[in-house]
């Protein structure tokens, strides 16, 4: 994941002649032009105040707010908005691997509409089938048949309800299933390790005891570039549940996939750029993927990255590629937006692509999902970006999915997959002085793991990167011994 060595140009460092210094406070200024700054901290005096500027590299056109310590994660984010300003757009496609830029988040302020998911607040009663269950119309074994909750497949209770004896759980509308029996006292489901919320639900019986936790689970893997080895790869393949390869690296994913068939397979082809020249022919765009994905047999397919642009359009561009794609049988990944990307108005005007999603399956029991690219979480102090553990960007997607949306598209059954496509702990690049050790990222990736755990929203995630010999971009193949789980 890589920044731009742009600058902040300080307000006038030391000789501001003529200038009227604003009042003392922290400050994050934009340049006047594209002079580079060395990085670093500032004092000044004007006017007879002190002042301290610290200089990050970003993006110039946007407004950042970086911590010099990073933040711990925060279950509840406190968000403190910045200015909005116009995101800058993507720079020309090439046919080599891209990273994002890290433009910086643009929170804003702006009245949303969103359709508002199931009543539990803040932390739902999410529980997992042991067994295939019934869905009955109500709560009784006399009750319309209206589907099947398959084995593995979740929940949330909305109400309890006890009868027949048998405890029933609501998980929508008209849609009860039987998940404890009183006769043996068992439980058909499991809850999850950090629920303590099921005996908050209306109806819930203090008679009886929560089912067994478990943990939620996270699929850790690999984004594999130009260049990889796979020797390394396989060598570990035992700790990976995903991984990503882009147009040049897909021999690795199908010699993986063959090896360990559970293994989640992405893939993006790098022929046609990062996205479509304009968001008014779908159908040519999908047609165009679609030859670059023959004799490609992945579990999902990304076909954009790191959009910039008009998010009506996108939502209405995103749901023909979704029909178009589940006519062969295909599944996408969604959006991929850079990281701390499009903001929660942007995220309000895609809901119908989301809803559509979550409506409509990609293949039998398999739904379209989003890809995110994000930084990870670490212990604090651990690593010097100052992105890591930010709220608005390495807990993007807890804004857009547990505080926009209330868990609609990530807390019941079915859920859309939320993946990190990229996830980095530093700009990416082989150059960079910031660039975290391989025993840095064996002690990140479980707090990341645990983050993702404790929210519910992210399933999955490719580590940036593996490969990319003869490229600026670092190659994590030494540290594959050291991180593999």
């Amino acid at each position: 994941m890589k920044r731009l060595a742009l600058c902040l140009l300080a307000l006038a460092l030391a000789g501001c002649a003529g200038v009227d210094a604003p009042p003392p406070g922290e400050y994050v200024v934009i340049p006047a032009s594209s002079q580079i700054v060395t990085p670093g901290v500032y004092a000044f005096e004007a006017n007879g105040s002190q002042y301290t500027v610290h200089l990050w590299q970003y993006y110039p056109t946007q407004v950042a707010q970086p911590s010099a310590t990073p933040l711990p994660p925060s279950k509840t984010p406190t968000v403190t908005p910045s200015p909005t300003v116009t995101p800058s757009r993507t720079p020309t496609p090439t046919n080599t691997p891209q990273l994002p830029e890290w433009p910086s988040p643009t929170p804003d302020n702006s009245p949303l509409t969103v359709t508002p998911a199931t009543p539990v607040p803040g932390k739902q009663c999410d529980l997992k089938a042991k067994l295939a269950v019934r869905v009955r119309s109500t709560p009784s074994t006399s009750g319309t048949i209206v589907g099947t909750v398959g084995q593995g497949g979740n929940i949330t209770a909305l109400e309890f309800r006890t009868a027949g004896g048998y405890l029933w759980a609501r998980h929508g509308v008209n849609k009860w299933s039987a998940v404890y029996n009183y006769g043996d006292k068992s439980w058909w489901f499991d809850t999850y390790s950090e629920n303590e919320v099921c005996q908050d639900v209306p109806g819930w019986d203090a008679s009886i005891s929560l089912p067994s936790p478990i943990a939620r689970e996270i699929k850790a893997g690999l984004h594999v570039l130009v260049g990889a080895n796979a020797a390394p790869i396989m060598a570990t393949l035992g700790a990976w549940d995903l991984i990503k390869c882009l147009s040049s690296s897909w021999d690795i994913c199908a010699q993986a996939k063959a090896a360990k068939p559970s293994i989640t397979t992405v893939y993006r082809t790098l022929t046609l750029g990062d996205n479509p020249p304009n968001l008014d022919s779908p159908d040519s765009w999908y047609y165009l993927q679609s030859l670059s994905w023959r004799g490609i047999n992945a579990d999902y397919y990304e076909y954009m990255n790191e959009f910039v642009g008009d998010y009506d359009k996108l939502a209405t561009f995103s749901i023909r590629m979704m029909e178009l794609a589940a006519q062969d049988s295909r599944c996408l990944l969604l959006f991929s937006f850079a990281p701390g990307n499009p903001g929660n108005a942007a995220w309000a005007k895609l809901q119908p692509a989301l809803d559509y999603a979550l409506t409509h399956p990609c293949r039998p029991g398999q739904y379209h999902g989003v890809a995110l690219h994000q930084p990870g979480y670490a212990p604090p102090g651990l690593l010097r970006d100052p992105w890591i553990n930010s709220v608005w960007v390495s807990g993007a997607h807890r804004l857009a999915f547990a505080d926009l949306f209330q868990g609609k598209y990530t807390h019941g059954n079915p859920r859309l997959p939320i993946v990190i496509s990229e996830l980095g702990y530093d700009n990416g690049r082989k150059d960079d002085p910031n660039l975290a050790t391989c025993e840095q990222l064996a002690l990140a990736i479980p707090v990341t793991n645990a983050a993702y755990k404790d929210d519910g929203i992210v399933t999955g995630w490719a580590l940036w990167s593996v490969g990319g010999g003869g490229t600026v971009w670092v190659d994590r193949t030494p540290c594959l011994p050291t991180i593999a789980r």
